[in-house]
């Protein structure tokens, strides 16, 4: 990945993080535990997988700095947030234990096979959609709970962040995870825009 692209990506995780860290700091953004757990591990893996020759390239620094960033976000959520887990809390990060089991088998045992990177992308992309589960709940119960100009910012991760990969000549399979990530990521953006909307236009009619 292109260094100027490594650092634009980075500039942009560092700012939507500390946006939203700062909020839950001072009690006014909601956060979920066992998605920013899952997300750590997700980083974590990742940067085990692209640090595994010990040359520090623009997507290591990427990865680092998410990874330490999300470590950051879990202490906060466990400082600042009075509810940690819900019960069914533990069943959905039952299903991304599964997703993440899938990935890692499909990395260590299929060696470069197509099937198995699909499997393995198949295993991530489960973990990484629970996490946006926890999400979900919140952006629908509480959109003034999250930092809608973080939300907005980091949507410009995942094209700037596919280009990386088309600079770096990856392999096709690359782009599949950020496909499924940029609609993800831009549907829960769009629905919390609705729900602000939404939820703003039901007080007005209230104080009429």
């Amino acid at each position: 990945m292109n260094e100027l692209i490594g650092a634009l990506i980075t500039i942009i995780t560092l700012t939507c993080l500390a946006i939203q860290a700062y909020g839950i700091k001072r009690g006014k953004y909601d956060s979920s535990m066992a998605a920013w757990v899952i997300w750590t591990c997700i980083f974590i893996f990742l940067f085990v997988i692209y640090h595994e020759d010990g040359k520090w390239t623009a997507i290591d620094l990427f990865l680092g700095i998410q990874t330490i960033g999300h470590f950051g976000m879990i202490w906060l959520t466990y400082k600042y947030v009075p509810k940690k887990f819900y019960p069914e809390d533990w069943i959905l990060l039952s299903v991304a234990i599964v997703g993440f089991i899938i990935w890692i088998v499909a990395y260590f045992y299929g060696g470069n096979l197509l099937n198995a990177i699909l499997i393995g992308i198949l295993g991530q992309t489960i973990a990484d959609a629970i996490g946006a589960v926890f999400y979900i709940k919140i952006v629908i119960a509480k959109p003034f709970r999250q930092p809608l100009s973080a939300w907005i910012i980091n949507s410009f991760l995942y094209p700037i962040t596919a280009y990386g990969i088309y600079l770096g000549k990856e392999e096709w399979t690359a782009y599949l995870f950020i496909g499924y990530a940029f609609v993800m990521y831009n549907t829960l953006l769009i629905v919390l825009i609705w729900q602000r909307r939404k939820k703003k236009y039901i007080e007005l009619d209230y104080h009429k």
